[in-house]
């Protein structure tokens, strides 16, 4: 097959590219490697064809490509701001234009799957466990973004579509993020430094950056289109799970850098309350693909593994 993928060299993105181009399949990348090139090193020495490449290019620019469309079978859309990037309307607005356009593009050359990376962040703050049916309750830019894309591919319905909502993702990839909450506090620790941590009894989903990548493949694999959580019921934890968890993988008392108070003698950073708060069930997914998931105490210990090693 033919897949285009756009941020195929980034966090999440690198690592299934990497899986398709192990399965013999053509690729074809694009993404503007703003958080740099790591994602891409030694991806065409896997397999380089002729029908394999990598463009660097936004996705703001997705019509000059067109031609790269011909005889796509599936696109995976990964191109996309993150949470702490998006700090307006506009900028909604003008991401939601991006995924018309490239929607446009698909059905224009008959791409039979779509594939679309949401996430959890849309349920926001609840107390009960939610799933697929329940109502979202948007509390940032990024939720608000990541729900009107649902709800315009939704509409559209021109392709077989595959909403993916995401758990909060943390692992090793050529390409780290150390935004990511469970890689920040590794990383942190590794390092000898302080790290904050507000509203310590908040939840929130957690996967395997590659758990992910692969369960994304099975699902293509599926007949099956619509909406999805994707995660694992055993890794819904609080944050203070994952605090309590780190000694535990990696033999290191990390209580002195642990700051569940003030940066630097502010009282008013960081705030005491966490906008997020939600335990998911991934009862659907399950019942999909099955699977077994890397645990908590294994990613913690190769995120540690490879901080060592940088």
């Amino acid at each position: 097959m033919k897949i285009l993928l756009t941020g195929g060299a980034g966090y999440l993105g690198n690592i299934v590219t990497r899986k398709l181009l192990d399965q013999k399949h053509e690729v074809v990348i694009i993404d503007n490697l703003i958080h740099g090139s790591n994602g891409c090193t030694g991806l065409f020495q896997i397999q380089l064809n002729d029908n394999s490449c990598l463009i660097k290019d936004d996705i703001k620019n997705i019509k000059k490509h067109d031609k790269h469309f011909q005889d796509v079978d599936i696109v995976f859309h990964f191109a996309a701001p993150r949470l702490q990037h998006i700090h307006s309307s506009k900028e909604i607005d003008d991401s939601l234009e991006d995924l018309k356009v490239l929607y446009d593009l698909s059905v224009k050359h008959k791409v039979k799957k779509f594939v679309f990376p949401s996430s959890c962040s849309v349920y926001g703050y609840r107390d009960k466990i939610v799933n697929e049916n329940d109502d979202v309750d948007i509390t940032s830019y990024y939720a608000e973004l990541k729900h009107k894309s649902e709800l315009l591919l939704e509409d559209y319905n021109e392709i077989n579509t595959i909403l993916a909502r995401q758990a909060t993702l943390f692992g090793v990839s050529n390409l780290m993020r150390n935004d990511l909450m469970i890689n920040n506090f590794v990383k942190s620790v590794k390092e000898k430094k302080e790290f904050d941590v507000y509203g310590k009894d908040t939840w929130r989903p957690n996967l395997d950056v590659s758990d992910c990548a692969n369960i994304l493949l099975k699902l293509v694999e599926k007949e099956f289109s619509g909406l999805v959580n994707v995660g694992t019921d055993s890794l819904n934890l609080s944050k203070q799970d994952i605090i309590d968890e780190i000694p535990r993988a990696i033999g290191v008392d990390i209580s002195k850098y642990v700051n569940y108070e003030s940066r630097n003698g502010r009282t008013d950073w960081p705030p005491s309350h966490d906008s997020r708060s939600y335990k998911v069930a991934f009862t659907k997914l399950k019942d999909l693909i099955g699977g077994k998931f890397i645990d908590l105490n294994k990613g913690i210990r190769r995120l540690y593994e490879r901080n060592r090693t940088v």
